[in-house]
């Protein structure tokens, strides 16, 4: 701690004179970001948001968003860092990228009552009916891989409530993020069967900043982050949350 707190100061006395406001946005996404029982804006990626402001000393503002509203503010708005967006090659040259939080790993999934086992061929699912999120990268990528039957919704919790009211058979997800929200909105998670892995789309969920921001600003990111993983800071949270790398 006392080695992340010198580090901390040292780059405060050298970044003060450069600080910035800078305008953050995100989407509700249990455990990486989510409200405390306060109200607070809390979660994994919310603390190590917070770590890396310590260092910079920039002034910050964050608007939760649906996920279209918060991508298509980060794509055009200077000074815009959005998180948790999952680092796609798609989204490679779209975006400044600053650090990597945790690899998801992405699965479709049904209701038992109509699937009975996994499924080791997702073009067997090609035809069934999926909700995704609007702008997310797991629509992009099931539209291109010819799924016909794609119902686009504003957030994850809709797609959730249609498939338990029988109104989709799929949903696509990752275990950590999933069981959490199901929970939310009281559905019983063992009617729930995880289908297939989906690996072109379990990416590395990251910290971005628009690509019409400064590059002082996105290098002094990025050399922050690089801070707190050599000081530790960044396991360390993420042992917090009981949330390690995936293999």
């Amino acid at each position: 701690m006392l080695k992340y707190i010198g580090l901390v100061v040292f780059s405060l006395s050298c970044l003060s004179a450069y600080a910035e406001k800078i305008h953050v946005v995100t989407e509700y996404l249990t455990p990486y970001q989510m409200l405390d029982d306060s109200g607070k804006l809390t979660g994994l990626s919310t603390e190590i948001l917070e770590a890396l402001i310590a260092i910079t000393g920039d002034e910050y503002e964050i608007q939760v968003l649906p996920w279209a509203r918060a991508y298509l503010r980060a794509l055009d708005t200077p000074n815009t860092l959005i998180y948790s967006i999952s680092r796609t090659p798609h989204r490679e040259p779209l975006f400044h990228w600053i650090g990597g939080i945790r690899t998801d790993k992405i699965h479709l999934w049904g209701l038992r009552g109509k699937f009975s086992k996994p499924i080791s061929d997702v073009n067997q699912l090609k035809n069934h009916a999926i909700a995704l999120v609007r702008s997310s990268y797991a629509e992009q990528y099931l539209r291109d891989s010819m799924f016909t039957n794609i119902y686009p919704v504003v957030s994850f919790e809709q797609s959730l409530k249609m498939l338990y009211r029988g109104r989709i058979d799929l949903i696509l997800g990752d275990e950590v993020t999933l069981i959490p929200r199901i929970n939310q909105l009281n559905y019983d998670a063992n009617k729930l069967i995880k289908l297939a892995e989906v690996k072109e789309i379990s990416a590395e969920l990251s910290f971005a900043f628009s690509l019409k921001t400064n590059d002082v600003i996105v290098k002094r990111y990025q050399s922050a982050y690089q801070t707190l993983i050599k000081s530790g800071k960044l396991a360390e949270i993420k042992r917090k949350w009981h949330l390690s790398d995936n293999p």
